[in-house]
Order: structure tokens, then C-alpha cells, then sequence
């Protein structure tokens, strides 16, 4: 029997188990994307509301946040759209597989759906390829339905390849992450490691990505998620970054079939430490267990919108000058 045996029935399981999640997502991101193209002319569609926001990009907070665009000639609104968007919605994409592939893989093994599905004629790969067809459908899904809502926007400097350069770059990038988050599920024993252990990868990407880009940019190519930036659709097209997330892609995969093949169903190379023999009596009640449980995850995110909100109080002295020079903002 093929170790990918019954990979079909079982996907058509997950999409079907996770269709108002897939749904609510899709829809959400779709939106988003094409509801903010929509209105970019009415804010950034005048040379004068291009140059007080172009100033405002380059400021180094900006440039953290929001990556480092160089921009040539006459700025046009699709860039400055370009600017704001790719990598806003890039971490949105990542969080958004994440979130799916973990619960696509480690979630159901420490359920013991995986298990139970082992136990028939299944092949032994077959939950893990659900897993990845799952989030290339949800990514190639999101990258056409953003081609087709940039297409549709019309905005002033948008072109037809830069539009689906975007849809392909946030569904590779997304895709990606996706695969990272299904390789820390086989290294970790459950799926709060498996969760720990993906964002901390992810924000050490996004510091290497902030970091290089405020100090130099073109080492930004050492951070994956560095490389949505890199593409820009509206000057020089440069498809390299889709190339190279496919590879890396292709070679994550590689070791989690890897991880996934030298592994006892229900474990993983990294443990969880063996406790203390007698608890401390700051474990002896439900609030104490929620934060043992919870503790890195809070921290993590605690430390990220704390750095999130650095980055924006650096700019905070040019929202008076955008504000001035921008009747819609007004």
C-alpha cells in the first residue's frame, strides 16, 4: 500500500471539517485586500498626498514596520498601496497557516483522530499530505482571489503582472510559513510547543527583517519574510522571491516527511521537561494552570506589540503633517 494512500478522501475530510474556518478566512483576507485597493485613490491619489506619505515611508520607524521600498521616478498611487499592503498582509497570511496547519496535524494527534485514522487502510503520509494539500488550496485559493480584486480595483499605476506578482507573493509566503508550522509539529510532543516553537521562528524572521532593513537593506534576503518586500510589482517586477519560497518550501517539506517518518505517533524530538516531583502552591489552582499553560504565548505576544508599538511611536510626529496635506484624512 502507497504511504499516501487515501490522501484525496482525507483531504475532502479536513476541507470539509474546516470549511467555515477556511470560509471566514478567504473572505476576511480577500476583502481586506480588495477594500483597501478600492480606496487607495481617494487617499494617495494626488502627487501632493503621494509626497507628504512618501516622506512618512522612509522614516525609519516606517521602514521597520513596513519594509524598505526605494522609490524611482514618479511615484504613482499602486506603489505607495505596495508599500503599505505586501507586508501587513503578508503577517496576516503567516498567523492565518499557522494557526490551520497546526491544527491540520499536531491538534488531531494529541486528539487522537490521527490514531483512529491510522488505524485503517490509510497510508502512513497520508494525514500529512491532508494536511499540506489543505493550505495549498486555502493559499493558491487567497493568490487568485487577490489577483482578480486588484485587477478589479483599477488603481492609478497598478499593472496586470504586478497585481498577480502580489497574489502569488502572499500565497507562496503564506504557504511557506504553513509548511513551517507543520515541521514543528513533528518536533514538538503537542501542540502548544508545536505553536511556541513556529511563532518564535516567525518573529525571529520578521526582527531579522526589521533589523536589516533599517540598517542594510539588501541583507533583508537572509529573512523569508523579507522576501515579499522584495518583489515590487509596480517598478520592476522581480518574480525571484516566489522562486525562492517554493524551494524553501519544497526542502521544509522534505524534512518534515523526514521528522514524520523517524517518529512514534504521538511524540517528537523535543520533549517536554519532566516537572518538579512536589508543585509549587502557585500551581494549585485553575488561574495559576491557565498561566503555566498560556506563559509563552502571552510573553511572545506581549513582546510583539510592545515592539509594534515602538515602531509607531517613532512616526508619530509625522501624523500631523500626513493629516495636513490630505483632505480624505481630514
Amino acid at each position: 500500500m502507497s504511504q499516501y494512500h487515501k490522501t484525496g478522501l482525507l483531504l475532502r475530510l479536513n476541507c470539509r471539517r474546516d470549511r467555515w474556518r477556511i470560509v471566514t478566512w478567504i473572505v476576511v483576507l480577500a476583502a481586506l485586500m480588495a477594500s483597501v485597493a478600492a480606496k487607495f485613490d481617494g487617499i494617495y491619489g494626488t502627487p501632493h498626498e503621494i509626497a507628504a506619505i512618501r516622506q512618512t515611508l522612509a522614516s525609519p520607524g516606517i521602514v521597520a514596520m513596513f519594509g524598505a521600498f526605494h522609490f524611482t521616478g514618479r511615484v504613482t498611487t499602486a506603489e505607495i498601496f505596495a508599500n503599505e499592503m505586501l507586508l501587513f498582509m503578508a503577517l496576516i497570511q503567516v498567523i492565518m497557516n499557522l494557526t490551520l496547519s497546526i491544527h491540520a496535524t499536531r491538534s488531531d494527534e494529541d486528539q487522537g483522530v490521527t490514531e483512529l485514522i491510522r488505524a485503517h487502510t490509510v497510508g502512513a503520509l497520508a494525514p500529512l499530505a491532508a494536511a499540506m494539500g489543505e493550505l495549498v488550496i486555502i493559499n493558491g485559493g487567497l493568490s487568485v482571489l487577490y489577483g482578480l480584486g486588484l485587477q478589479l480595483t483599477h488603481m492609478p499605476g497598478a499593472t496586470t503582472s504586478g497585481n498577480w506578482l502580489i497574489g502569488l507573493g502572499l500565497g507562496t509566503t503564506g504557504l511557506l510559513f504553513g509548511t513551517v508550522g507543520v515541521l514543528t509539529a513533528q518536533l514538538t510532543d503537542h501542540a502548544a510547543s508545536a505553536t511556541g516553537l513556529a511563532y518564535a521562528l516567525f518573529g525571529i524572521s520578521y526582527l531579522a527583517r526589521m533589523i536589516t532593513d533599517v540598517q542594510h537593506p539588501q541583507s533583508t534576503w537572509w529573512s523569508p519574510l523579507g522576501w515579499i518586500e522584495k518583489l515590487s510589482p509596480y517598478q520592476h517586477p522581480n518574480w525571484t522571491p516566489v522562486g525562492l519560497s517554493l524551494l524553501l518550501t519544497f526542502v521544509i517539506l522534505g524534512c518534515t516527511i523526514f521528522a514524520n517518518a523517524h517518529r512514534d505517533l504521538g511524540s517528537g524530538a523535543l520533549t517536554t521537561r519532566p516537572g518538579r516531583r512536589t508543585a509549587s502552591p502557585l500551581l494549585r489552582g485553575p488561574l495559576s494552570l491557565i498561566w503555566r499553560q498560556q506563559r509563552n504565548i502571552f510573553i511572545g505576544w506581549l513582546l510583539g506589540i510592545t515592539l509594534f508599538g515602538v515602531a509607531y511611536g517613532t512616526v508619530f510626529n509625522t501624523i500631523g503633517n500626513i493629516l495636513k496635506t490630505n483632505p480624505t484624512m481630514q
